[in-house]
């Protein structure tokens, strides 16, 4: 795996250890924080399997599921997390600079977990 691949993975994987400590901290239902690091998780094994065919090899049957059940929940997670989110933001200015820059900001860092997780899916689906 090439090491800004492995850079990747280690940033995805601190990103959703944040992510279950705030919601922890918020004491969302344990179902919810569950799932979040579920699909955290997955979207890392998808982007994996680009790159480890053993990995890639063991798990092919169920990829298409996987990686369905990852888009599905960052979409579902989006439209409910970016609200709570703003609510923490102090200030009218720090809001509106997340509305302009952090929404997209969330979605271009996800975008090499989802295209090389994608590749990989398609792979598995011949």
């Amino acid at each position: 795996m090439p090491l800004l691949a492995s850079l990747y993975v280690l940033y995805g994987s601190v990103c959703a250890v944040i992510s279950v400590h705030d919601l922890v901290k918020r004491r969302e239902a344990v179902w919810y924080t569950a799932l979040d690091f579920i699909a955290d998780f997955l979207r890392l094994l998808l982007f994996v399997c680009f790159w480890v065919s053993e990995l890639f090899v063991l798990i092919a049957p169920v990829m298409p599921y996987l990686f369905l059940f990852s888009w599905l929940w960052a979409i579902g997670w989006s439209a409910y997390e970016f609200p709570h989110f703003l609510q923490s933001l102090k200030s009218e200015a720090e809001r509106q600079l997340f509305k302009r820059f952090g929404f997209g900001l969330v979605w271009v860092l996800h975008f090499p977990a989802f295209w090389f997780g994608g590749a990989a899916t398609l792979r598995a689906l011949r």
